[in-house]
């Protein structure tokens, strides 16, 4: 976990260095809103595992904030480099939560943003978005509405082996709408030559 670790620390010495907003690399901004939006945290879905209430995938501050100075005390005094999370989720989960159960000014400035601005798809069904059909048109359009962005974490995507997106997932239509000269430049790459079915067929 060296390199996550080493993620984590970075984003928020540079953050506290120059101000400015940090973004992961999993996170597809669906509304020009995404980036003007004033939020400092973003909460995430996570029902079953409180500690993970926000997380560091988007992180909006101006220079030297003390609440990101507080935040790599944390990072320091209370390094987990074994436990997955530890250092990032779970760190900004319980700095935050204590800010402000102690009333502590230095939280009093902070913008909180709904998980369903950021992540309006949970993580547990991250999988489902590389299925066809899977609520499909209707899932887009609630994004659509109110969502700023869609975090897809890249780490679920690894663990259903997928190595094509399948025509007719909500994952190829946030692609086309939102990444129309990535879809086209490397659609052939990207999407599965034929159906599941008719590839059963052809053995």
């Amino acid at each position: 976990m060296v390199s996550q670790n080493l993620s984590n620390a970075l984003r928020l010495a540079v953050i506290w260095k120059y101000g400015g907003m940090y973004i992961d690399l999993d996170i597809i901004a669906t509304s020009p809103l995404f980036f003007t939006a004033h939020g400092n945290l973003a909460r995430q879905h996570a029902p079953d595992n409180p500690k993970f209430d926000y997380n560091n995938a988007v992180l909006n501050f101006p220079r030297s904030h003390p609440f990101v100075w507080r935040l790599m005390e944390e990072f320091v005094n209370g390094f987990d480099g074994f436990t997955w999370g530890e250092n990032g989720p779970a760190l900004i989960t319980r700095v935050y939560n204590g800010c402000m159960a102690d009333r502590d000014p230095v939280c009093a400035d902070l913008e909180v943003s709904a998980a369903w601005r950021h992540s309006p798809i949970p993580y547990s069904d991250i999988p489902l978005v590389l299925q066809q059909n899977w609520m499909g048109t209707e899932l887009w359009e609630k994004v659509q509405q109110v969502s700023w962005a869609t975090h897809w974490y890249h780490n679920q995507f690894k663990m259903t082996n997928t190595t094509c997106v399948l025509r007719g997932s909500v994952f190829e239509k946030i692609m086309t709408d939102t990444c129309p000269v990535i879809r086209q430049v490397f659609g052939e790459q990207i999407f599965c030559s034929a159906e599941p079915a008719q590839e059963q067929e052809n053995r």
